[in-house]
């Protein structure tokens, strides 16, 4: 494995890859945002096996992988070849795709000593006209001098396997954008919802209310928020997990509805995933 220092040795690597091949297979949708910050933090390398490309992003405790391959059959002779070098490693990876992709990628990595860890369904729905939000002095915008005690909910209450959990530069390009709404009680984060704003979709990222303060209908107000915020787009999504019936019932009340695009996650170590974490 090498470090990367320039996206265009990601971009350069798969212009090779693709080179007369007529279609590819990859988990790697991240905007170049996001892996330029990835590749100045220095915890991105990259890796060239058998007709694949395997990236690397290092986080605390684990290494999320992502692949870019033209074949099948590429993918699982690479994968044969890379699973003893990553054997000490945690690595996870999502396999992102309709019901029928993701039952050929996860039969290739389960071949090659990988888990089912937990899988996510998104849901979504179109854009439709609300009341005003009424005016409620415990929302409020959050600021720069809170992102630390942001990050500290996410480490303290969120799976940062099957949720990517966000970096401070994350949370404060949100709050500079105005995309993170606080429900504060005497002074405390109570719940949050940050959401991004891409053209006409607005997407929920994450939508948290604290143990302490759930059942005061907490969620129901940071949600409408959302609904507010996102009245100037077509639709509005996010991603649940998929045996979470409870969550489901919940936001198919708001309108929701299940799409045919899926998120498997899956690890090279047999350990389960723990609803109590979120």
């Amino acid at each position: 494995m090498v470090n990367v220092t320039d996206y265009r040795e990601i971009v350069d690597a798969i212009k090779v890859l693709k080179e007369g091949k007529k279609g590819y297979i990859t988990n790697f949708y991240i905007d170049m945002v996001k892996v330029d910050d990835w590749i100045k933090s220095g915890i991105i390398q990259m890796k060239k096996s058998n007709q694949s490309l395997f990236l690397f992003k290092k986080n605390e405790g684990f290494v999320n992988m992502f692949f870019f391959t033209t074949s099948f059959e590429f993918l699982k002779q690479s994968l044969s070849e890379l699973k003893i070098e990553i054997k000490e490693s945690h690595i996870v990876v999502d396999l992102i795709g309709r019901k029928s992709d993701i039952t050929l990628l996860s039969e290739i990595f389960r071949s090659n000593d990988f888990y089912d860890y937990i899988t996510l369904n998104r849901m979504s729905k179109n854009t439709t006209i609300i009341s005003p939000l009424q005016q409620n002095f415990s929302l409020t915008n959050a600021s720069i001098k809170q992102a630390n005690n942001i990050l500290n909910l996410f480490h303290t209450y969120f799976d940062p396997i099957s949720e990517q959990l966000p970096s401070y530069k994350e949370i404060v390009d949100w709050i500079r954008l105005g995309h993170i709404s606080l429900y504060e009680h005497d002074g405390k984060i109570a719940g949050f919802v940050i959401y991004d704003l891409n053209g006409l979709t607005s997407y929920l990222r994450y939508w948290f209310v604290h143990p302490m303060h759930r059942n005061n209908k907490i969620g129901s107000i940071l949600l409408n928020k959302f609904f507010n915020d996102s009245q100037a787009t077509k639709r509005q999504l996010f991603w649940v997990i998929q045996s979470n019936e409870n969550a489901i019932k919940r936001y198919k009340h708001y309108g929701f509805e299940s799409e045919n695009l899926y998120d498997l996650i899956m690890t090279n170590k047999n350990i389960k995933y723990e609803a109590e974490s979120n």
